[in-house]
């Protein structure tokens, strides 16, 4: 089975990881609670892959890494790893990393600027969460967070070089899918 481990960082992770979880299940309303106390959750009651979600926030180290058998799950299926930075040298050589940061103002409004943008952004802005996003344990107002964010997608190996490589394709063929900014696609 080809590995296919994406890493998630920074501002809005968890909320990727939901939508991430649930895009692969094909199924909105699946709970997605975060493995931050469990340090992970899987995923296998769906007709897609089996999905092992990790948080490694509780975690002080890659010393640390031994009882979660990594490296079966990386080998069986999709692995979705918040705060992937204490992996270390653990983090499997090809996966992607998925750098969530939020916009400054400045960017923010020369986006909203940009010709074409406005009937996206008035789409993107109708969107209402329904309330099974919400996390008990994260509380109601979790998601209530609306500022803009860029989302960087740094692949790490040859697999994940033409993967991101079709994705831009695929963008720059069918604009009229979404608004997405492709500032940089780099191999760090």
């Amino acid at each position: 089975m080809q590995r296919t481990c994406v890493t998630a960082s920074h501002q809005g992770k968890s909320v990727f990881s939901r939508a991430f979880i649930r895009a692969i299940a094909d199924d909105q309303d699946l709970p997605v609670p975060s493995p931050t106390y469990l340090l992970q959750n899987t995923y296998e009651e769906h007709d897609g892959p089996l999905v092992h979600h990790f948080d490694l926030y509780r975690l002080s180290g890659p010393a640390e890494l031994g009882r979660l058998q990594l490296e079966d799950a990386f080998n069986s299926g999709i692995c979705l790893i918040e705060w992937a930075e204490r992996l270390g040298s653990s983090a499997p050589a090809d996966h992607l990393q998925v750098h969530i940061e939020l916009l400054s103002e400045e960017d923010e409004e020369r986006i909203r600027g940009m010709q074409g943008t406005r009937e996206l952004i008035d789409q993107a802005s109708s969107f209402q969460e329904e309330p099974a996003d919400v996390d008990p344990e994260e509380g109601e107002n979790a998601y209530c967070d609306k500022r803009w964010r860029r989302v960087v997608l740094i692949p790490k190996g040859i697999a994940w070089i033409k993967r991101i490589g079709n994705l831009a394709q695929a963008l720059m063929d069918r604009p009229d899918q979404g608004l997405f900014l492709l500032s940089s696609l780099s191999q760090r």
